[in-house]
C-alpha cells in the first residue's frame, strides 16, 4: 500500500489553486491572510510571504516561502 505524503511545495501549489479560485480581490486578500496563519502554524521553520501580482484586468495573489535560516 502506497503512502502519499504531501510536502510543502504541493501545499503552497494547492493554496494558491484556492485564493485564485475567489471571486474577486477581496476575498482573495481574505483567503490570502486565513492561508498563512494556517501556514505558520503548521510549518514553523518557514517564512511565508504574499505577494500581488497586478495583470492587465486583476491583481492576482498568491503566497510563496522560504527556509528560515539553519542555526
Amino acid at each position: 500500500m502506497e503512502v502519499f505524503q504531501m510536502t510543502i511545495k504541493d501545499d503552497i501549489k494547492a493554496i494558491n489553486k484556492d485564493i485564485k479560485k475567489a471571486k474577486n480581490f477581496k476575498w482573495q486578500a481574505k483567503r490570502a491572510k486565513y492561508w498563512l496563519v494556517k501556514l505558520q502554524n503548521i510549518y514553523p521553520d518557514y517564512d511565508f510571504k504574499t505577494y500581488v501580482r497586478p495583470l492587465r484586468d486583476k491583481n492576482d495573489i498568491f503566497i510563496d516561502y522560504k527556509v528560515k535560516g539553519v542555526y
